[in-house]
């Protein structure tokens, strides 16, 4: 028993001693490991650079709320159906928070400044939640209830030239130092009363966003067969460069790099760019741009036609093109091209869409629609047109709308029985026109 117990009392005092070793040795390892990770203080110009860029990232941030917030009133005017319209006062008092979080970020000294922002958005806030409930109780919302949501936008634009104009003057500043960033933005918020007064996407064409189903399938096609019809697209030396990250493309480089092609899984070609362009004036007017961009198309197997065409900006018109089955457009199969107005070539195509969605449709038809349909909208329309449109990955056969309303152009896409699918506000500054 004693010599039991004695072994015993040493086991004890060995993993005694063996414990402490092992807290000594991860203290040690935990304080060097802290040593080395330690982040070492920013130098004052990185501090000022990081502050700087923190506070410009709230302006932009700031600016893309006030732009949504606008353009959601805006469709809210020419809503008349009462699910839109909650829908997009619903979306206007989501953006208005956030405009209220950005806003209190920014360098502004505490006081009525401030104060005038932060009071623009709860107000805003509380009022499109008002209007939401009075839609509700079965209320439509009459004339005076427009004109003050005109009004509110028209404060929502103020606002938004008042941001970018802070935005210019800190690029302009930025060598002097964050202290006269902040000055720059503060002297501006002194003007702020001038901008409230109460009561009162780079857009491209309808359903321009890519509508392509989230469906990975791995590429079959054979890279010398992808080879020859990426060589269609923009012509030049055309190289195979590998695969896509998911395996869904194959990769070509055109002219050593200065321009890729992706060739999706079943052969077709779903985006292309080049990255340099033509210098000098613009020689190709808007026609000549689409006849160029529907070249392209056709030569690469894409039974499409222009459906839009936008405003020349930088040397390069975007061509907007869709098959059209029985008089409707089919707007789920959409493919942009983007072409030089310089040489008259095309220097990009985006056609993940039409990878995505296109099938036989033949069986489409959608009657004409009747007059009463677009009565007592409040907006002057401008043009009618059938089309397939797509919302939440749900297809519908929709009339399409093109309307003025206080000068600004909308898009309004109508059912069967008169019920607004979706809205489309036309930026103003990049207006393009319908072209079948």
């Amino acid at each position: 028993m004693r010599i039991n117990s004695i072994i015993k009392n040493v086991y004890i005092a060995f993993f005694a001693l063996l414990a402490c070793v092992a807290m000594v040795v991860a203290a040690y390892f935990a304080m060097t490991y802290d040593n080395r990770n330690v982040r070492q203080p920013l130098d004052e110009d990185e501090y000022s650079i990081a502050l700087t860029n923190g506070y410009r990232e709230k302006l932009y941030e700031s600016i893309d709320c006030i732009k949504n917030i606008e353009s959601n009133l805006g469709k809210v005017t020419v809503s008349t159906d009462k699910t839109m319209q909650s829908q997009l006062l619903g979306k206007v008092a989501v953006e208005a928070g956030n405009l209220s979080a950005d806003v209190s970020s920014l360098p502004v000294q505490t006081g009525d400044s401030l104060f005038q922002v932060e009071k623009f958005c709860n107000q805003l806030q509380y009022y499109s939640i008002s209007l939401i409930q009075r839609i509700s109780a079965g209320n439509k919302l009459d004339g005076k209830d427009v004109a003050t949501v005109n009004g509110v936008r028209e404060t929502a634009l103020n606002l938004k030239k008042f941001f970018e104009r802070a935005l210019d003057n800190d690029n302009e500043v930025l060598s002097e130092g964050l202290s006269d960033i902040s000055s720059v933005l503060n002297d501006s918020f002194d003007n702020m009363e001038e901008v409230f007064t109460y009561e009162k996407l780079i857009y491209d064409g309808p359903f321009s966003d890519s509508m392509e189903k989230n469906v990975t399938v791995p590429v079959t096609v054979n890279y010398r067969d992808g080879l020859e019809t990426a060589k269609k697209v923009f012509g030049g030396e055309v190289v195979f460069a590998g695969k896509s990250g998911d395996g869904q493309y194959l990769i070509y480089s055109v002219n050593d790099g200065q321009g890729r092609v992706l060739i999706a899984a079943d052969g077709k070609v779903a985006e292309g760019e080049l990255r340099s362009t033509s210098e000098g004036e613009a020689k190709v007017n808007s026609r000549q741009c689409i006849e160029s961009a529907e070249k392209l198309c056709k030569n690469l197997g894409m039974d499409v036609s222009a459906i839009w065409v936008s405003k020349e900006q930088d040397n390069i018109t975007y061509v907007n093109l869709a098959p059209v089955v029985n008089g409707i457009i089919v707007y789920p199969d959409i493919v942009k091209v983007a072409v030089d107005c310089v040489s008259g070539n095309p220097v990009g195509i985006e056609a993940r869409s039409y990878v995505a969605n296109h099938r036989d449709r033949e069986g489409l038809t959608m009657a004409d629609m009747p007059d009463n349909l677009s009565s007592d909208r409040g907006y002057e329309v401008i043009s009618v047109k059938k089309a397939l449109v797509e919302k939440n990955d749900k297809e519908y056969l929709c009339y399409q709308l093109e309307c003025n309303k206080d000068g600004n152009q909308y898009f309004v896409y109508l059912d069967n029985g008169g019920h607004e699918v979706e809205i489309f506000k036309v930026v103003k500054g990049t207006e393009g026109y319908t072209v079948m």
